[in-house]
């Protein structure tokens, strides 16, 4: 393993490289799988923690919602959800697709503990992170723009589908590189 340091927020960001144990392109297999890995270690009376990255898009998918529902029953203390909330997917905005509303509500009478933070806020993301937890999953919404910070993608939905040529890479490196 490898400590790296995110220059950009100054050593907050310090972490271990560690191999992803299930990544796949389709929407809707993250979280499943992560259930089932913190239930293994459960069972096997295993240390660690499980952590899930999901976009708020996935939370339109049924599996989202019975993996929610296993968690909670089998309460999984052991396994972390965070949620990239932009409010947008694929074909637009979620509340034109499928509206999801009201998300908090309703995770929380499945019997999660929610946590809510600004997702572009390091230190935000890592208290969140570190709290202590209950005897119950914990699942964090990290409020995020699409695209942000560069000024021609935030908040521009086609840049999910996008294609990013190498002209379009240096003038949004540019841009990062010259943010304060």
């Amino acid at each position: 393993m490898e400590n790296k340091i995110c220059k950009k927020c100054k050593g907050v960001g310090k972490y271990e490289t560690k191999p992803i144990i299930f990544g796949i392109g389709a929407m809707g297999y993250h979280f499943p799988a992560s259930v089932g890995m913190a239930l293994a270690k459960k069972i096997k009376k295993e240390e660690g923690t499980v952590y899930c990255l999901i976009s708020d898009g996935e939370c339109q998918i049924g599996s989202t919602w019975e993996s929610a529902l296993i968690a909670a029953q089998k309460k999984l203390n052991n396994l972390i959800l965070i949620i990239d909330r932009n409010n947008l997917q694929a074909m637009g905005a979620m509340k034109d697709i499928l509206d999801i509303e009201p998300l908090i509500d309703k995770l929380k009478s499945f019997n999660w503990e929610v946590r809510i933070v600004d997702g572009h806020n390091h230190e935000e993301i890592k208290e969140a992170l570190t709290l202590p937890r209950r005897d119950s999953p914990v699942v964090i919404i990290a409020n995020t723009i699409k695209g942000y910070p560069i000024s021609f993608m935030k908040g521009d939905n086609t840049w999910h589908y996008s294609h990013v040529n190498q002209e379009v890479l240096d003038k949004a490196m540019e841009e990062l590189n010259n943010e304060k």
